[in-house]
């Protein structure tokens, strides 16, 4: 008697870029999760700019910066990221217009060229 085939297991095809297990339901599932814990970050940092106090176009910030890698990952590599940087005490949320301002002076103040 010959032994039992394995099966066969394929390579993943991928449909206009995107793997064929994609689908719309995966897709909303994923911006659940990206919005549960984008939202629950926030609360827990309080939710106003830290500089201003708005409400409005918040984004984190490190305090201290930690380079530009985290800004080309994808979106749930960055969420985990800036979790990582809250633990450490060193994320903060600023609105639009205050990141700007503490970008511009953390450029300023680099001792070195950051590239």
């Amino acid at each position: 008697m010959p032994p039992a085939e394995k099966p066969r297991f394929r390579a993943k095809r991928k449909v206009k870029g995107k793997p064929l297990y994609y689908n719309e339901r995966t897709q909303r599932r994923w911006n659940r999760w990206r919005k549960r814990k984008r939202d629950g970050l926030l609360a827990s940092l309080g939710g106003r700019c830290a500089h201003c106090g708005s409400l409005d176009e918040l984004e984190f910030d490190c305090i201290e910066p930690q380079g530009h890698l985290h800004h080309v990952s994808g979106s749930g590599m960055r969420l985990l990221f800036y979790e990582k940087q809250a633990e450490l005490e060193n994320l903060q949320i600023l609105c639009k217009t205050c990141h700007r301002r503490k970008t511009a002076l953390d450029v300023l103040n680099q001792p070195e060229c950051p590239y």
